[in-house]
């Protein structure tokens, strides 16, 4: 049971990453797979729990579905819509997530009531040592390897852990472990040196024409550069995020920031920006350079490190970390992220995010950032992202310009009266610097503003609008995004999400009181034993859904608050695993429980609850934060596990068999 938890916890990150890093997977792909691999569980429990293989060919389905996933890949691959490098429509991604984890999560389901059946005891201590297991698989995935193994990889190793196990369990062990060193063998032989093929090949079906030179897995991302003619192109999970070297866009991104600053003494990038690009700002001869970016490993694609120049330095940790410690003042922050195209971005262009941007500037100071525009139509989804962009940076600075164009630039200011806006006087700033950059002269900025333009999309952003500013805890910016990938994906989602949106507490409230007044009828059709087994399984569910949903918000909120969350996903999934182990053993220290126990889980895990969500609002700092979600997590887990031994135990007592209870509890 313990090897299977790590089994699980490794094969599910191993799935997940390859799914975000090579879709460019949003929070809905996250949603949808989470979904499939507890439906897997589920209907794997409840057929588990009345008819099933035996332990060992469990064990051997669970080995062998990792290597016959890898190998059957390359067969998908060639079933995937040719997108020739736009981003895949979600329907195809969850056909393909759905053949290739529902299987593993079926078995990994119906292992527990095979366990139980075979050695002839309850789910409880199983229960515990797998939840230990999966806990020590993230703390291993995560801490120790630091999230940085490729899916591939981790898929050919973790085969292994049902072969110990069965080993463990062989009446034959010699034969066992022969048939276990010749599977790692042929595994190591010929199923790994096909990773990187495997990879190509389904690099070739996205991407045709364009040459994949090198794939990385960081503990924040999966990196990938491609090749194209002369010039190379960076990918972040799976999304283009830019491609060097592009002399004429880094000298007009650059300097026409630089000439926003009446005197660039100090600027700071957040982000990595190409050698290219900071080459440009190094041709001001009194510049001093500060650059954050979290990924170090993405940084050392893209520049040259250590830098030769000591007039730049590099900061390696959390950009708004970075920004709440720090003391020195700027007289230029450039946001290098383009689009909130997720929750990580979307963290870095919230009020909260911008106010700690606006302190760390001169009086004088100048911050900017840029989204996606247009030259002449802006749809609806598109407009609403730039009108709470714009909302959002008025809420905070006093003076706020916007650069019109395919995408649109924004200038903000403290004070007013230190944003430039003639493209003549910009144009002698840049000219008596004597800077040059034959792509961009000074000239252009008349070009870049002309005063119909600015004038028409000053007057379309000052337009009354209904669209509420961007915050940490409404991410708005984000689920408009969401509407945006759903369009250039063709996803067809777009109603959806806009109902979703739409969604008040008080018909969800009003749907659950109606649900739970009909299930008080329908039971009464039943025995009192049958209606006591309905309602304790209808608790377990209902505990572990909250619990799941209670996990998942509290580490979307680590991601909003704290920062990247691609190394420490396993280990927050194997911490709620170790709190169901842990309130599953105190559950079975204790003497038989009675009927009154489940009505006061139930108002401990709503305080749980309720502390949680006013408590994680309550702290400023990100350690503090990250212990109160790690609590909060292991706490809710742990009040489901002691719940879920507790109704074994009470089920067993109606006179359910242990492996039809176990099932039963697992489908649940």
């Amino acid at each position: 049971a313990f090897l299977i938890g790590v089994y699980a916890n490794l094969a599910q990150i191993a799935y997940l990453r390859f799914f975000l890093g090579s879709f460019a997977g949003t929070e809905i792909h996250v949603g949808a797979f989470l979904a499939l691999w507890i439906a897997g569980i589920s209907i794997g429990g409840f057929i588990g729990g009345h008819c099933f293989p035996s332990v060992t060919v469990t064990l051997s389905f669970l080995a062998a579905l990792p290597i016959l996933n890898l190998l059957c890949l390359d067969f998908s691959f060639g079933a995937l819509p040719l997108i020739t490098g736009g981003i895949l429509a979600f329907r195809p991604v969850l056909v393909f997530s759905f053949l290739l984890i529902f299987p593993t999560a079926f078995f990994l389901g119906g292992i527990l009531p095979a366990l139980v059946q075979s050695a002839q005891i309850t789910i409880g201590p199983l229960y515990s040592l797998e939840s230990i297991g999966t806990f020590a698989g993230g703390f291993f995935f995560s801490l120790l390897l630091q999230g940085m193994v490729p899916p591939f990889v981790l898929l050919c190793a973790i085969s292994v852990l049902p072969l110990t196990a069965m080993l463990f369990l062989s009446s034959k062990p010699w034969q066992t472990a022969v048939f276990t060193l010749a599977f790692l063998i042929v595994t190591n032989v010929l199923v790994s040196p096909y990773s990187p093929e495997l990879e190509q090949r389904l690099w070739n079906r996205l991407y045709p024409g364009f040459s994949l030179l090198k794939t990385l897995d960081t503990p924040y991302q999966r990196l990938q550069i491609s090749e194209y003619g002369s010039q190379r192109n960076l990918y972040s999970d799976g999304a283009l995020q830019t491609s060097w070297p592009d002399p004429a866009r880094s000298q007009e991104r650059v300097h026409v920031f630089a000439s926003a600053m009446a005197s660039p003494a100090k600027v700071l990038i957040i982000g990595a920006p190409t050698q290219g690009f900071i080459n440009e700002f190094l041709k001001y001869p009194e510049l001093h350079l500060d650059i954050v970016e979290i990924d170090k490993n993405l940084a050392g694609e893209i520049a040259s490190l250590p830098s030769t120049d000591i007039r730049v330095r590099w900061f390696f940790q959390d950009p708004r970390d970075f920004a709440r410690t720090a003391t020195d003042s700027y007289d230029g922050i450039l946001l290098l992220p383009t689009d909130p195209t997720s929750i990580l971005a979307n963290r870095l262009f919230t009020r909260q995010a911008l106010e700690e941007w606006r302190n760390r500037l001169t009086p004088s100071g100048v911050f900017s950032f840029s989204t996606t525009g247009t030259e002449n139509y802006l749809g609806e989804e598109l407009a609403s992202v730039l009108l709470s962009a714009n909302q959002t940076l008025r809420g905070v600075f006093a003076d706020v310009f916007a650069i019109p164009g395919e995408t649109v630039h924004f200038w903000a200011s403290r004070g007013q009266g230190n944003l430039l806006r003639d493209p003549d006087l910009l144009g002698k700033r840049l000219q008596s610097r004597g800077i040059v950059a034959p792509s961009f002269p000074p000239l252009m900025f008349r070009n870049l503003l002309q005063p119909f333009r600015v004038q028409e999309l000053e007057t379309w952003l000052s337009r009354p609008a209904s669209i509420p500013i961007n915050l940490d805890n409404r991410p708005q910016a984000f689920s408009r995004q969401l509407k945006l990938w759903d369009v250039y994906s063709a996803s067809g989602l777009g109603t959806l999400l806009k109902n979703l949106e739409q969604i008040q507490m008080f018909p969800i409230l009003s749907g659950i009181g109606l649900a739970a007044l009909l299930l008080c009828l329908f039971l009464q059709f039943f025995s009192r034993s049958t209606q006591e087994s309905l309602i304790l399984g209808l608790s377990a569910g209902t505990s572990g859904a909250v619990g799941i949903v209670v996990e998942l918000v509290l580490i979307f909120l680590y991601q909003i608050r704290v920062g990247a969350l691609f190394q420490m996903a396993a280990f927050f999934f194997g911490l709620y695993m170790l709190g169901l182990a842990m309130g599953a053993l105190t559950t079975q220290s204790l003497p038989f429980p009675e009927r009154r126990t489940l009505p006061a889980l139930k108002v401990a895990q709503l305080t749980l609850l309720t502390g949680i969500l006013l408590s994680t609002n309550r702290l400023p700092s990100s350690f503090g934060l990250s212990l109160m979600i790690g609590a909060g997590i292991f706490a809710t887990a742990f009040l489901a596990g002691f719940e879920f031994a507790w109704i074994d135990a009470r089920l067993r007592s109606l006179g359910m068999a242990p492996r039809r209870s176990a099932g039963y509890l697992l489908a649940m």
